[in-house]
């Protein structure tokens, strides 16, 4: 127990003690196992005859950011008691208050609490996912989220349990016995690439020139293609046309650029008074539509 963190624990409890809050603690229910499960091991039997931490285990949800954090002791914990957490979440021992940006605790007598250090002394701030209690007779758990420690990747904490009798406080047990424990947050994974856009083609109504079919006389016919995800012009894909009389397809020109699939084709003098059929079809990889536009030939 480092001699500057005593301080803030002594004042933080006495002031809980002296308010009379009381937590019942209750019953838990256990959070899910996740990713990065890690339990550290304090040594059972120096603790005196208080709270000896004998495990502690964290473990994370990438997902969500949730944290939990079980203290779990030798016997059964006893009722005047406390358990403190402290975060070094940059992993650097010259910032923070001796090297801690935040510490929450949690009691049966005390209540609990949650705090940050401003860049002079700690101020509580008891965060919304900040949760204190038991999950067993014997572990006390505390849950934060890592939005509560900075975002932080991974972080070094330490834990003390704490007795009293009032008004005087005692600790009982620090674990790891010196230094800290190191733990690293798993990273939620990647999220999935977005799905392959489809892209199909969309044939609009034609513009003809000249406006009418005239038997004898030449006639092309543009049909504006555009895509189906945006709307602006498809640049890409393979036109096939059959402009036909009768059932019988006519020799033509085609070209499909820029989005216009242009046709052009002279109509046979006998075609005159008969129906004239243009057919197109646009190929986008697996995608396709066609259209079809009939003009009574004068």
């Amino acid at each position: 127990m480092r001699a500057r963190r005593i301080p803030w624990i002594v004042v933080c409890l006495v002031a809980a003690l002296a308010l009379a809050v009381a937590m019942s603690g209750g019953s838990a229910v256990a959070s899910p196992r996740a990713a990065a499960d890690q339990e550290y091991a304090d040594p059972v039997g120096d603790a005196g005859v208080g709270t000896d931490i004998a495990t502690v285990t964290v473990r994370n949800d990438p997902t969500s950011g949730g944290i939990t954090i079980q203290i779990q002791s030798a016997s059964p914990i006893v009722g005047n008691h406390a358990v403190a957490v402290f975060i070094d979440a940059d992993r650097n021992q010259s910032t923070g208050d001796d090297g801690d940006e935040y510490w929450f605790y949690g009691g049966p007598m005390v209540g609990s609490g949650f705090f940050a250090w401003n860049g002079s002394a700690f101020a509580e701030a008891n965060p919304p996912s900040f949760w204190a209690g038991r999950a067993a007779a014997n572990v006390n758990e505390f849950r934060i989220n890592r939005a509560d420690i900075g975002n932080v990747s991974g972080f070094n904490f330490s834990v003390v349990s704490i007795g009293f009798e009032p008004p005087s406080i005692r600790f009982w047990d620090a674990a790891p016995n010196s230094g800290y424990w190191s733990y690293d947050l798993a990273t939620p994974p990647p999220p999935p690439p977005p799905p392959p856009v489809v892209v199909a083609p969309q044939i609009g109504a034609p513009l003809t020139v000249p406006m009418r079919a005239v038997a004898g006389k030449r006639m092309t016919v543009v049909f504006p293609v555009t895509r189906s995800d945006t709307g602006k012009p498809l640049t890409t894909g393979k036109m096939v046309c059959d402009p036909s009389v009768a059932g019988k397809v006519l020799a033509h020109a085609e070209s499909f650029k820029a989005g216009r699939a242009t046709l052009s084709f002279v109509i046979p003098k006998a075609a005159k008074g008969k129906q004239l059929r243009v057919k197109v079809t646009i190929n986008v990889g697996a995608q396709s539509a066609t259209r079809i536009a009939a003009f009574r030939v004068k």
